[in-house]
């Protein structure tokens, strides 16, 4: 059953960002024998030729860091919303041997699903010398700032390759905290929230409609949030239906306090980090970046998208959390 009458979120997922970068509790290093772990199961993969896609979590054994692993996502999909798993010897491998050990760290986490039209699973997040507000060209391909959202999954795993030589910090927001601060300053301003804004969706036939989605929704007395202001903002030219000056406001106003010290946790992601993120109580973003002239020196991140095995009871309001689909053209 879905209600939309506001209530005060209450639980792990309701932290600050002072809070978490005082106790860091959400990082977890690896030990030397979870390490070793990893390169035994990298090795029974390689020796066996199996292929980077068809790896199940019964071909990468992890006897002791595997439990872990499962507490890990307890923390991410239950309670905090995010955790960095920390210590990967990413300088030891090759990058297809990197890949694999986030495929299969993938395994105890979910299903893998399409990052984009042309259904690639394993995502690679780098500058390709495109700029954001260009066609066709989504936040992960540029070097640009990306403002507070979440992905079309349940889940995103994002692990550092290579920092670049200035700036890329990654930045989270609690969106269950902000919930509740909207609630408390501003209760009006949660309406459009919950009211929905308009999308344009692609449907199977090829055609496009719009369909009204909220931005947070309950259901089953579980909050569950999303936040993609850049669609939005492009879905009401294309429908031709403009945000309302209430509507901006409390877009406005969530941005202000995403974006405030109050609320947003901030990271210089590691090589070898692997981050976790809840799209549905987290949003996250990207300071912008500059590379250096050497390979060393450029940044590069590698992206899992995921599906909880464990479905979270959202209604219809995420109907699109499935990944995106492959394109017929």
């Amino acid at each position: 059953m879905t209600n939309t009458q506001p209530q005060p979120v209450a639980g792990a997922s309701t932290w600050t960002g002072p809070a978490m970068t005082t106790n860091q509790e959400w990082l977890e290093p690896l030990t030397g024998p979870e390490v070793n772990e990893l390169e035994n199961a990298l090795a029974h993969i390689k020796s066996h030729s199996i292929p980077l896609l068809e790896i199940t979590q019964a071909d990468f054994l992890l006897p002791y860091l595997g439990p872990r692993l499962k507490t890990i996502l307890e923390d991410v999909q239950h309670r905090r919303g995010f955790s960095v798993l920390r210590g990967m010897p990413v300088d030891k491998y090759s990058q297809e041997e990197t890949e694999i050990i986030l495929w299969g760290i993938g395994t105890y986490f979910g299903k893998t699903i399409s990052q984009n039209s042309n259904g690639d699973l394993m995502g690679y997040v780098y500058d390709h010398g495109v700029h954001m507000h260009t066609a066709r060209v989504r936040g992960y391909m540029t070097p640009d700032h990306l403002r507070f959202h979440s992905d079309r999954c349940d889940l995103v795993a994002l692990a550092c390759i290579r920092k670049a030589k200035e700036g890329g910090l990654s930045r989270l927001v609690s969106m269950t905290a902000i919930h509740n601060e909207i609630l408390s300053r501003r209760p009006d301003l949660l309406k459009p929230f919950y009211n929905g804004f308009m999308y344009v969706v692609s449907e199977l036939s090829g055609d496009t409609k719009p369909v009204r989605v909220p931005s947070y929704s309950l259901t089953d007395g579980v909050l569950s949030c999303r936040l993609q202001r850049n669609q939005i903002e492009m879905s009401a030219e294309k429908c031709g239906i403009p945000l309302t000056k209430t509507e901006r406001e409390a877009l406005d106003l969530l941005d202000k306090l995403a974006n405030s010290k109050q609320f947003m946790l901030e990271m210089d992601l590691e090589p070898g980090d692997v981050q976790f993120c809840n799209n549905y109580v987290i949003a996250h973003g990207r300071t912008d970046f500059v590379d250096g002239e050497k390979e060393e020196e450029k940044r590069l991140m590698l992206r899992l998208w995921l599906k909880f095995r464990e479905a979270r009871p959202v209604g219809n309001a995420f109907f699109d959390f499935d990944g995106i689909p492959v394109s017929a053209e």
